[in-house]
């Protein structure tokens, strides 16, 4: 297998440009698990922050997917990379695991995190209303 994703067939020009695959979170803010990252199908090996994948100029399809229980966090993006050329790509999973995640040009949000978010406030304000009940009833 070719050190490069999607390589070329023997004889056919090397690789003449970079992705700069940006994976925002971390183990702690993130994921626990790190997504899964592929170029034209090809996985690659990424870890959070910034990987510079290099790729054959033309067109390239960029994925990211997280893998748990079952695969979560779906994005792709198609790019063109001339020759010499650096091109960033941000990927961002999702909060809850039953969504697709953020994939783009420039940083992405975490989508769902609104959400989670939300669920933890009405759960803290049961609490609270929970204890100053109990405090005030007894």
């Amino acid at each position: 297998m070719s050190e490069y994703a999607g390589a070329p067939q023997p004889g056919q020009a090397p690789p003449t440009g970079f992705v700069r695959f940006h994976l925002q979170g971390s183990k702690m803010s993130g994921s626990l698990v790190t997504p899964t990252v592929t170029v034209n199908g090809a996985p690659v090996q990424a870890r959070y922050g910034e990987n510079l994948l290099p790729v054959w100029a033309g067109t390239s399809t960029i994925a990211a997917q997280g893998e748990w229980m079952w695969s979560y966090g779906k994005a792709a993006l198609t790019v063109d990379v001339a020759p010499g050329q650096v091109v960033d790509v941000w990927y961002a999973a999702p909060a809850l695991t039953f969504i697709d995640g953020s994939i783009g040009l420039t940083p992405q949000k975490h989508r769902g995190r609104t959400a989670v978010y939300s669920v933890l406030g009405v759960v803290l304000v049961l609490m609270v209303a929970a204890i100053v009940f109990a405090a005030t009833s007894g």
